[in-house]
C-alpha cells in the first residue's frame, strides 16, 4: 500500500522543414511524489509513513529535449568529383538537458534504535550544497547525528543531485554504385563536446568520502559503420 502523484507540464514543437530536414524540441516540467519507489519498499518509521512522502528517486523535475536532422543544400546534385564526394551529406542529432535526481542521505549505524542499519537519515541545518564547484558536491558541515532513540529532520529524497547535459550527433551519406548497389557511410559522437556530467555522488554521512562525486558519464565516443546494400 503506497501512494503516488505525478503532476507534469508537457510541451512540444516539431517543425518539418523542406528536403526531408526536422526540427523537435520538447519541455518537461514535472513533479512525481511517492512514499514507496520501489516494491516492498518498508517506511523508516512503520508508525509515520507520512514521513517518507516526497520525491521518487526517479524523479526529474525539469528535462529539456532538442533534435534534429539536417540536409546539407549545397551540392546535392553534379557529376564533378568533389560534388560527388562533399555533397549530399546529412547531419543528425539529439540534445538532452535535465535536472538532477533525488539522492537520500543517509546515516551509518541504527541511531534511531529501530534494529535496521543504514537507513536513518540526519538533521540538517544551513545549505546543504558545497559552495565553489569542484567534486565536493553536498556540505558536510550541513548535517549531523540526531541524539539516539530519535529520528532527523532530513525529508526522503529531499536533496537533489547534480543536472546532466548530453549531446549525440551524427553525420551520414549514401553512394550510390550503380542500378542496385548502394553504399551508406555513417559517423556517430556521442557526447561530442567531450562534456562529463556528475551521474552519482556519495550519501552516507561519515564516510570518508560524503558529499562527494563518485561517478560521472562517460566521454567522447566515435562509432563508424558502412552498410552496403544490393
Amino acid at each position: 500500500g503506497a501512494n503516488f502523484i505525478y503532476n507534469s507540464l508537457q510541451v512540444q514543437l516539431r517543425k518539418q522543414m523542406a528536403k526531408g530536414g526536422l526540427i523537435s524540441a520538447s519541455y518537461t516540467w514535472s513533479k512525481a511524489r511517492t512514499d514507496a519507489s520501489t516494491y516492498s519498499e518498508q517506511p523508516l518509521n512503520s508508525y509515520n509513513a507520512r514521513a517518507d512522502w516526497g520525491p521518487s528517486n526517479y524523479n526529474r523535475n525539469q528535462i529539456f529535449v532538442f533534435s534534429y536532422v539536417y540536409p546539407l543544400p549545397f551540392w546535392q546534385n553534379g557529376q564533378e568529383w568533389y560534388k560527388k564526394v562533399l555533397g549530399g551529406w546529412q547531419v543528425s542529432g539529439i540534445t538532452q538537458i535535465q535536472s538532477g535526481l533525488p539522492v537520500n542521505v543517509t546515516l551509518q549505524g541504527d541511531v534511531a534504535g529501530i534494529g535496521i542499519t543504514g537507513t536513518d537519515r540526519p538533521n540538517i541545518s544551513g545549505s546543504v550544497y558545497q559552495s565553489g564547484g569542484g567534486t565536493q558536491f553536498l556540505n558536510p558541515a550541513a548535517f549531523a547525528t540526531p541524539p539516539l532513540g530519535t529520528f532527523g529532520n532530513l525529508g526522503r529524497n529531499a536533496i537533489f543531485g547534480p543536472g546532466t547535459n548530453n549531446w549525440d550527433a551524427s553525420l551520414q551519406k549514401g553512394f550510390p554504385l550503380g542500378e542496385r548497389v548502394h553504399l551508406d557511410f555513417r559517423a556517430e559522437f556521442y557526447d561530442f563536446p567531450n562534456h562529463l556530467s556528475y551521474s552519482s555522488i556519495s550519501t552516507t554521512v561519515g564516510s570518508s568520502n560524503f558529499g562527494q562525486v563518485t561517478g560521472a558519464t562517460d566521454p567522447r565516443t566515435l562509432e563508424f559503420a558502412l552498410r552496403l546494400s544490393f
